[in-house]
């Protein structure tokens, strides 16, 4: 940000013009104060963000080495998928499992039925 002077004061009276360059020299001073404190501003910003940076990749790279066995992400990751690959084995062979049970168990219970009808028949009308 450059500084601009005003280099022609309007012609005034005594009194006024003095007034006149009191005022600029002010808002002068002012604007100055300003622009220090905006760049001191800025350089703390531009510290606080590089910190900040610096500070989060550092707890995501503790977060990943407490999280993972050996520090090992892919391994972890396997472990989880070799897992999910036997829950589903196991869910399937119960199903399959709850079906043959479900299959035999009705032919059973026909073949008694038959059975038992096939006796009726047999001792006759009591």
């Amino acid at each position: 940000m450059t500084e601009r002077r005003v280099t022609h004061v309007p012609e005034l009276p005594h009194p006024e013009r003095r007034k006149a360059q009191h005022h600029e020299a002010t808002t002068i001073e002012l604007l100055t104060f300003i622009n220090q404190q905006v760049g001191a501003l800025r350089t703390e910003l531009s510290d606080h963000m590089r910190d900040e940076t610096t500070e989060l990749a550092r707890s995501i790279s503790a977060m990943m080495k407490e999280a993972f066995p050996d520090g090992d992400p892919v391994g972890h990751r396997k472990h989880h998928e070799a897992a999910i690959k036997h829950a589903e084995a196991r869910a399937a062979f119960w199903q399959d499992m709850s079906r043959s049970l479900a299959r035999y168990g009705l032919i059973g219970f026909s073949g008694w039925l038959l059975y038992a009808a096939w006796g009726a028949f047999i001792k006759g009308p009591q």
